[in-house]
């Protein structure tokens, strides 16, 4: 997903990048089951143009499936 402070920004457009991004895997996705996912994220941290957020994904049954991390740098023009 997007990182969700970018909604709390007026402009259309706001510069940003992932700094870095991690995926993890907590059953093989070959066994992920149903059409749609649950997805919880937090925002751990935010200040200077960075921000650190985490997030849980999980199956249409609720089985947990994926643990999410991000940290973006945000450009302000």
């Amino acid at each position: 997903p997007p990182p969700f402070l970018l909604c709390h920004y007026d402009k259309p457009f706001v510069p940003a990048s992932s700094v870095s991004w991690g995926l993890e895997f907590i059953v093989d996705p070959a066994d992920v089951k149903g059409e749609w996912f649950y997805l919880d994220f937090d925002l751990d941290a935010a200040a200077d143009g960075y921000t650190q957020q985490s997030g849980r994904i999980y199956e249409e049954s609720g089985r947990l499936c994926a643990l999410s991390r991000q940290c973006m740098a945000y450009f302000e023009q």
